[in-house]
């Protein structure tokens, strides 16, 4: 009760206002932490469109590059790809983390098949993310 008494009949209309009349947004952050690592989803969530998009591209590539240098380390995991060829093995990976499917290429040795178990794993997870991230971010 005094509470209000207190307020002025214009503060008490601005109150429930996210911009003030004067242009001045009146929100306040309490426990928010400043760093973006602290809160990635909501750095993803604000990002810019571009920026967005690049950070989802960068991460796509670079865990293909990662799993197709593990594909390497095997003894000629995948079969009709060209010993050593970090193309192969790279396209071998985007097939796999896409579930396209697979051409000419294919899992050899239970190394290979037990890497493109955890990679089509972590493909479908990493697809349900994005696809939440993006419609979180549409809405």
């Amino acid at each position: 009760m005094s509470f209000r008494g207190r307020m002025s009949e214009d503060s008490l209309q601005q109150r429930g206002r996210v911009v003030s009349r004067q242009g001045r947004i009146n929100i306040v952050r309490t426990g928010a932490s400043r760093g973006y690592l602290h809160d990635l989803y909501h750095f993803l969530l604000v990002s810019s469109w571009p920026r967005l998009l690049a950070i989802l591209l960068g991460l796509y590539l670079t865990s293909n590059v990662l799993f197709a240098c593990a594909y390497l380390v095997g003894d000629h995991p995948i079969v009709n790809a060209r010993p050593g060829s970090f193309a192969d093995a790279f396209f071998f990976s985007v097939e796999t983390m896409s579930t396209i499917g697979y051409g000419v290429l294919a899992p050899r040795t239970p190394y290979a098949n037990v890497l493109m178990t955890a990679e089509a794993f972590i493909g479908l997870l990493g697809l349900a993310m994005v696809t939440g991230m993006i419609f979180a971010k549409f809405s």
